[in-house]
């Protein structure tokens, strides 16, 4: 048993050892936040949370946007961190309300779709929630 062991050992080793970086690099880049989201850039977004997901490993709202010029209107999709770490910062999973009109101050997703990370959200009723220190 410990000679096959030892064969399969050596075995993954040797059929691994080629790979390190690039493996190593995309598990990481799932938690790279310059690959995903443009740091240099803010934007300010009003509109109407329309689901609000309190879950592992990244607490999620959506948020359909009208565009003033246009009539049309755009969901967004504002992505945060662990309930856990937002709830040390005052959070809980009835922070955002179904129907609520927010005002949103968020890194833009570097790709161009509708996505952010939210610096701090404001309430319809005043309520100033901070979602993420500044980078």
């Amino acid at each position: 048993m410990a000679r096959l062991l030892a064969c399969f050992t050596a075995a993954v080793i040797a059929v691994s050892a080629p790979f390190p970086v690039p493996l190593s690099a995309s598990l990481s880049a799932h938690h790279w936040f310059n690959a995903s989201y443009e740091s240099g850039k803010l934007v300010e977004l009003t509109g109407v949370v329309t689901r609000f997901d309190w879950k592992n490993p990244h607490a999620l709202f959506h948020m359909d946007v009208a565009d003033a010029s246009t009539g049309r209107t755009t969901r967004w999709v504002m992505e945060m961190g662990s309930p856990n770490s937002l709830a040390r910062t005052g959070w809980s999973k009835s922070s955002l309300r179904v129907g609520e009109k927010v005002t949103v101050e968020s890194i833009p997703s570097r790709d161009g779709v509708p996505m952010g990370y939210p610096l701090s959200i404001l309430t319809e009723a005043g309520r100033r929630l901070t979602a993420a220190p500044r980078p």
